[in-house]
């Protein structure tokens, strides 16, 4: 996020304070390994003795022990006033031997990760630039194209997400290509199946910057990295993350963490508990690393929707109880107070959610947080082919987007469980998706649509003899009459 950028402007602007001279060491071999520190020592001896090519010069042969390495680098170090800003860290103990000791000098570190085991050390956190300062970068760098097309322009500091690299990129491909525009820019860029292969020009490559972290991480963080991206929301939390990786939630909260202190996730502000989320650019390399996966080692993507719809099933299920009691008549009563574990959700791999811990006693909110998700759920049930999913996921949500007037989520979510019940052949389903259309309709006011609905359901619940069902369909027909002023046909409903 512009590390070495703001490194180079701090070294620059405090150049006075450091007579002895300002020193720059990159902690990277060619390939982005981590150098040792002895390696990166001796770059630094051989920098201070003016030899940065390792070539003959002052500087004698330095010593191949360690130990006498670090007391090489502190003799040449100490009573000198330098500032060393020492680039892509990869950790604490590859920093601490270079410090200078004493008082006098001073020493700037860039990382990914925070090496919050360096003692003394002042920690700055850099975020993305804002929308305005991403657009100024791109004018600055992108020459008069970019000035041309401001609507453009803006459109690419959005699709790079506020990344200075990023935006550099952008704006060198632009101005590499003097017969190209802002607009075809921006056209290239929006598809995140290319976005990074784009985001390439010479020697900066975005994708290789963002890959190294998670080259980095272990087998664990790796594989919580990939699958997390089919998280059904931009923000997601715990629960999700523990249905998706097949764990337990302190061990999924743990692994989630780590991606964090990598950089390769963001914790959301504000969040009780915790939000997790992408940067839109890591999300797109971890889409491209997860479908690769699945290729090459059949990594089970199904297998991990699945095992979210039936999580958030428990979950909105739990809500809807206490929000709508009674609404759904068709699931079985839960005791007073009683822990629900759904038992459907017991996949014999660790995977169970509490969902009394998890929605509390406040199922407003939880569905506020959740309701994006939820939709994104029954579409990826509905794309995977998990059919009774899909409609008990529309269902669970329903009485939510009745109460807060969620039209459009009640329509899209109930045409997909609809088309989910007939390519199953359930025809309970199939009625009581249509019961929920009608209600839909109803609330709509347009009262043909609301007929036919309930009319079709009331056939679908008498076939598989369910009174309830039944019962209500003729409740919401006598509803439609009354309304139209039919008293006495809704009479003949209601009496039925």
């Amino acid at each position: 996020v512009g590390k070495t950028a703001l490194a180079l402007q701090l070294a620059h602007r405090t150049a006075a304070r450091f007579p002895d001279g300002r020193l720059m060491i990159g902690l990277r071999g060619p390939q982005g390994r981590p150098l040792s520190w002895a390696q990166a020592g001796a770059a630094l001896l051989r920098g201070l003795a003016g030899e940065p090519s390792g070539g003959p010069g002052a500087l004698p042969a330095l010593p191949a022990d360690p130990q006498d390495l670090a007391e090489l680098l502190g003799r040449t170090l100490r009573g000198r006033r330098l500032l060393l800003v020492l680039d892509d860290a990869a950790s604490a103990e590859q920093i601490r031997p270079l410090l200078p000791p004493g008082e006098g000098s001073a020493v700037i570190v860039t990382c990914r990760r925070t090496p919050a085991a360096l003692a003394g050390a002042d920690h700055l956190v850099l975020e993305a630039v804002r929308a305005d300062e991403a657009v100024e970068l791109l004018l600055t760098t992108g020459g008069e194209r970019m000035a041309e097309d401001p609507a453009a322009t803006a459109e690419i500091a959005g699709l790079c997400g506020g990344l200075p690299l990023a935006l550099r990129v952008a704006a060198a491909a632009l101005t590499a290509r003097p017969h190209t525009t802002a607009a075809a820019l921006a056209e290239r860029l929006r598809d995140e199946r290319t976005r990074l292969a784009v985001l390439r020009e010479g020697d900066l490559d975005l994708r290789a910057t963002l890959l190294t972290g998670y080259q980095e991480a272990g087998p664990a963080q790796q594989r919580a990295f990939r699958l997390l991206t089919l998280a059904p929301a931009a923000d997601f939390a715990g629960w999700t993350a523990a249905a998706l990786l097949d764990l337990e939630p302190g061990a999924a909260g743990e692994v989630t963490e780590e991606l964090v202190a990598a950089r390769l996730l963001e914790a959301r502000p504000g969040g009780r508990p915790p939000r997790y989320g992408f940067h839109s650019l890591l999300r797109v390399l971890a889409v491209e690393l997860r479908e690769a996966a699945e290729d090459a080692e059949g990594e089970r993507t199904r297998e991990a929707v699945e095992r979210l719809c039936r999580a958030s099933l428990t979950l909105a299920r739990h809500a809807d109880r206490q929000l709508a009691p009674g609404r759904d008549w068709r699931t079985r009563p839960v005791p007073s107070g009683a822990a629900v574990l759904d038992e459907a959700y017991d996949d014999g791999g660790g995977g169970r959610v509490d969902a009394a811990a998890v929605v509390g006693g406040a199922p407003l909110r939880w569905f506020r947080d959740e309701a994006a998700g939820l939709v994104e759920a029954v579409r990826q049930a509905h794309t995977a082919g998990l059919w009774s999913l899909a409609w008990e996921l529309a269902d669970s949500a329903a009485g939510y987007f009745h109460a807060c007037a969620a039209w459009e989520e009640w329509e899209e979510t109930h045409r997909l469980a609809l088309d989910a019940a007939l390519r199953a052949g359930n025809t309970a389903a199939e009625a009581a998706v249509r019961y929920s259309l009608g209600g839909l309709a109803w609330q709509r006011r347009e009262a043909h649509r609301a007929l036919a609905q309930y009319t079709s359901a009331q056939r679908g619940f008498d076939r598989v003899r369910d009174r309830i069902g039944s019962a209500r369909c003729r409740i919401g027909v006598a509803d439609i009459l009354l309304g139209q002023g039919r008293p006495a046909a809704a009479a003949r409903r209601y009496g039925r």
